[in-house]
């Protein structure tokens, strides 16, 4: 039960934030939309359940603004190769 209520509330935390952003970004009228900023969504990896759901956030917040999902929690390779797919993209 506990892990469940920490997964829970990890999903809740991070899509809370996402959308605290988007809603900031869109209270500005007429603002060009900025592809300087990108998501990197870190996720510890878990069932396929729980990876789809993750990515699924991904793709929701990819819809406006560059995101990559990293899983691994603080994986240091895998982090890294989400933030060269952002660099890339010119994104950071």
């Amino acid at each position: 039960m506990h892990k469940s209520f920490f997964a829970t509330f990890i999903s809740w935390l991070a899509i809370s934030f996402t959308f605290a952003l988007l809603a900031n970004a869109q209270m500005v009228p007429h603002a060009p939309v900025s592809h300087d900023v990108g998501v990197l969504l870190m996720a510890h990896g878990g069932s396929k359940e729980w990876n789809d759901q993750v990515l699924e956030i991904g793709s929701q917040v990819n819809a406006s603004l560059p995101t990559e999902v990293a899983f691994g929690m603080a994986n240091r390779n895998t982090l890294q190769a989400e933030i060269d797919k952002l660099k890339k993209d010119h994104i950071i």
